[in-house]
């Protein structure tokens, strides 16, 4: 019987190791995929339009007011789990600049950024003492987003694309209003953010959208107005930190540029927003971040 339960032990720990690291097609251990940073309680009602937690339709157009200490708080619990995990960055200038979220990048041994020919090492240039947001450092880099020249409006369309669950994909969603993020473990900071209904994914993955922490939530016109922080699948909501806060960054003498109003880089519609971002993943202008931990 001792024999037997050796063999049994033996199974049980080949079983969990498989179950964490899982595997590619290749046979090649695969790192963990952390879901993106989730609020423990939902938002105030404030945080809601009159209709109450439906999608609201585009055109109730209604201009956010700006950031206030009154916007309804949230917290999220931060990194911290060791072992690898991915995320997403995006191009923000030509010389090998990304922004990223904070917590896909702090507490990093090594950082590297998925290209055409394998992994390119990144450096975590500088993080924010509030927000969950960053800059990595490459050698090199692609085409830059810009910052959106038009204000957040409720009920507009914004479209997140990177990594879901290690894989490409992307997301619709639909502008609520305003809200703050308050972050705990690996970093604290208060912070404001946009939150967003969500509307369609691309393609149409189930579960949580971990994995797509960091990348661009750009607007109809491809211009970028947040970066995607956290989620509350409960509820079919994402949160993204917001424009005023990648505001500080833009300017002649700053790393960022700002697009002047009605300025269209890209056009991103809801029937075409996967496409699109295909076509972005594809220029590396949207990378796979990897954080070794």
């Amino acid at each position: 019987m001792r024999g037997l339960d050796k063999i049994a032990t033996l199974l049980m720990l080949v079983m969990a190791l498989w179950a964490f690291f899982g595997e590619d097609r290749e046979g090649n251990p695969q790192p963990r995929i952390p879901p993106m940073a989730e609020a423990p309680q939902p938002p105030p009602p404030v945080l809601v339009p009159p209709q109450g937690d439906r999608v609201p339709p585009q055109g109730d157009r209604v201009p956010l007011p700006p950031p206030s200490p009154r916007d309804p708080v949230f917290e999220v619990q931060g990194g911290g789990g060791g072992g690898n995990s991915t995320g997403t960055a995006f191009s923000v200038d030509q010389s090998g600049l990304w922004l990223t979220a904070r917590h896909v990048a702090q507490g990093c041994r090594q950082i590297g950024l998925r290209g055409r020919q394998g992994w390119v090492r990144g450096t975590l240039a500088w993080a924010h003492p509030q927000a969950d947001v960053a800059f990595l450092r490459t050698q090199g880099g692609t085409p830059p987003f810009v910052l959106a020249g038009d204000a957040p409006v409720r009920g507009m369309d914004g479209f997140g694309m990177g990594f879901p669950q290690g894989k490409p994909g992307a997301v619709q969603g639909r502008l609520l209003g305003r809200a703050q993020m308050q972050a705990r473990g690996l970093f604290q900071g208060r912070a404001p953010t946009l939150e967003w209904a969500e509307v369609r994914r691309a393609p149409s993955i189930r579960g949580s959208l971990g994995g797509i922490s960091g990348g661009p939530l750009l607007d109809a016109n491809g211009n970028v107005l947040g970066v995607m922080v956290a989620e509350e699948p409960r509820r079919g909501r994402f949160s993204t930190a917001a424009p005023e806060t990648l505001l500080a960054f833009a300017g002649p003498d700053r790393q960022m540029q700002r697009a002047a109003p009605g300025t269209r880089a890209i056009a991103v519609v809801p029937d075409r927003f996967g496409a699109v971002a295909d076509q972005l993943r594809s220029g590396m202008r949207i990378a796979q971040v990897m954080c070794q931990g």
